[in-house]
This record gives C-alpha cells, structure tokens and sequence, in this order.
C-alpha cells in the first residue's frame, strides 16, 4: 500500500469507530492484520500514522500492556489489542485549550512526515 492508501484506510476506519463512540477507539490485532489484511511493513506505518492523528486530535493513546483508566475502570491494553485511544477533555481559554496535560495549542497538522 502507498501512503495515500494508508490515509484513506485510517479515515474510513476511524470514521466508523467515531460513529460508535468518539471518547473510545479500539484497534484489535484481528481488525489490522486479517480483516485489513495489512503487510508488516504496512502495518508499522498505519498504526504510527493513526497514532500521530489521534494524538493531533487531543486522544491519548495507548498501546499493548499499557494501563488506562475509562469510565472510572482501570484497564491494561491486552494482547489482542493493538491501541487504544482516549478523547481528552478540553476546556476552551481562548485561542489554547486545555487539557488534563496542562496548556497545549490545537494542532492542525494531522499527519507527520
């Protein structure tokens, strides 16, 4: 897969997690590697690429073994997950927002190089 590929594939996909619940996204080994159906070396560049965006749109991400907290639960991402994601709360200060991290400006840029 090309990088354009790549993009349309996390923009379709996430789009379809956000329809279900935007404060939690949930990428499943089975999801990326059968049912995408993603080379290794495909699959190094879609979830760091996913992982840049979700992190550009104020989620926090975690990745296998990781502990989180949602929904007052503590949770460990598990073998069978590849990431998860968290919306986090913002509090609009003008042009900054806020976040649970301290001040961060709202990034525009959605991918890295």
């Amino acid at each position: 897969m090309n990088k354009s590929q790549i993009i349309l594939l996390i923009e379709s996909t996430l789009n379809e997690k956000m329809k279900k619940n935007e404060n939690y996204i949930r990428y499943s080994f089975y999801e990326v590697n059968v049912k995408y159906d993603l080379p290794k070396t495909d699959k190094k560049k879609f979830l760091e690429m996913l992982k840049n965006k979700l992190e550009n749109n104020n989620y926090k991400v975690y990745e296998e073994g990781e502990q989180f907290e949602y929904d007052n639960a503590r949770m460990t991402v598990q073998s069978n997950e590849l990431l998860i994601a968290i919306k986090e709360m913002e509090e609009k200060n003008g042009d900054l927002h806020k976040s649970r991290n301290g001040v961060i400006k709202k990034s525009k840029r959605l991918y890295r190089k």
